[in-house]
This record gives structure tokens, C-alpha cells and sequence, in this order.
């Protein structure tokens, strides 16, 4: 569907089925950790009791082990910290459409595995996640379509499968930049190279 053309109700009805993580986090500065996970909640489910959300926002805060900044406000926390109470409301709803924005940069190692195993669970679920990413960890865990861009334009969009067969020179040299810089990772990212 062309979402220029929903009607504010069909809008809010995608808003409130999808979740999007920025770059750059995009908290409320003026507002709480709780108060930044909250919104989504109070926004679509107006009707949820104050104690419910609560539970829900504790729960998610220590699953990434930030229980204790429930009422910090994001500056007094790391870039890495603010991109997962970014990541954490964007999943808040249960969306079945993840937009993530470069999700992994910034993030130390502990909490990666943790939001990256998140991100596995809700793939397994059938979400659909809408990632730009150079993480080629994340996109070997996740990708079952890829489009590689250079400069802005796209050089091939394809299933998975049909990417590895490429014969694009361009395609391969991008592929292989950004598999060297993940080289720590398992060799199932290898698999995207593979004929």
C-alpha cells in the first residue's frame, strides 16, 4: 500500500502495527526512559492501566540490563544505551513491521547479543524487518531479500539466493568489503558469498 495515501485512520493503524529504530536513537530528551517507552503504549492503547505499563517497561528494561535508568533522561546515558531504548520502543507494540536504521553501531558487545537475539526471535515470528545495515552479522542472521546500494543507487535487489549467484563485479567487490570488516563472525556469513 502507498502510505502517502492511507487515511489517518488506516495510518494509525500501520503506526500501531510497525515499529521504526533511528540512527541516532531519537529519544525525547526532555522525557524519562519510561516516559520515551510509554509513549507508543499510551498513544495506541490509551486504555492500558498506568501499573500494566509499568510491568511491560520493567520487564523490557531488565531483559538489556537498564532497569536502573527507568527515570534518567537519555542524555545521561551512552549512544550505545540510547540506540537500545530506541530499539526497545520500537518493539514495545509487538509490531509485525520493523523498520531498524544501522541498529548495531554504537552498542557494546553485551547488549548486541542481547538486541540481536531480540531481533532473531521476533524474524522467527514473522515480522518483517526493514533493516539498513552494514552489519553483516545482522544480515546473515535475518536477510532473506537484499539490496546493495553504491552512491545511492541501487546495483541489485533480489531474494538472498539470487544475490550469492550474482555476476556483478560491483555487487561481489561490496559483498566481500563488508564481509572482511566482519571477518570475527561466524562463518555463516560466509554463506553469502558462496556460488
Amino acid at each position: 500500500k502507498n502510505l502517502q495515501r492511507l487515511s489517518q485512520k488506516e495510518l494509525m493503524q500501520f503506526r500501531r502495527r510497525s515499529g521504526f529504530m533511528f540512527q541516532d536513537a531519537a529519544l525525547w530528551e526532555n522525557k524519562t526512559i519510561f516516559e520515551n517507552l510509554a509513549l507508543p503504549i499510551q498513544l495506541h492503547f490509551p486504555h492500558r492501566s498506568n501499573e500494566e505499563i509499568k510491568k511491560q517497561i520493567r520487564e523490557l528494561l531488565r531483559s538489556m540490563n537498564l532497569l536502573d535508568s527507568l527515570e534518567l533522561r537519555p542524555a545521561a546515558l551512552s549512544e550505545g544505551e540510547q540506540k537500545i531504548v530506541s530499539f526497545l520502543r520500537a518493539i514495545i507494540l509487538d509490531p509485525e513491521i520493523l523498520f531498524l536504521d544501522e541498529p548495531t553501531t554504537s552498542i557494546d558487545h553485551q547488549l548486541l547479543e542481547k538486541m540481536l537475539q531480540m531481533i532473531k526471535t521476533l524474524n522467527e515470528k514473522a515480522c518483517t524487518i526493514i533493516a539498513v545495515t552494514h552489519d553483516a552479522h545482522l544480515t546473515a542472521m535475518i536477510a532473506n531479500h537484499l539490496v546493495v546500494l553504491k552512491d545511492g543507487r541501487v546495483l541489485e535487489a533480489a531474494p538472498t539466493a539470487e544475490i550469492r549467484r550474482s555476476t556483478s563485479r560491483e555487487v561481489m567487490e561490496i559483498l566481500s568489503r563488508v564481509l572482511s570488516e566482519a571477518a570475527t563472525y561466524d562463518t555463516d556469513i560466509l554463506d553469502l558469498l558462496e556460488e
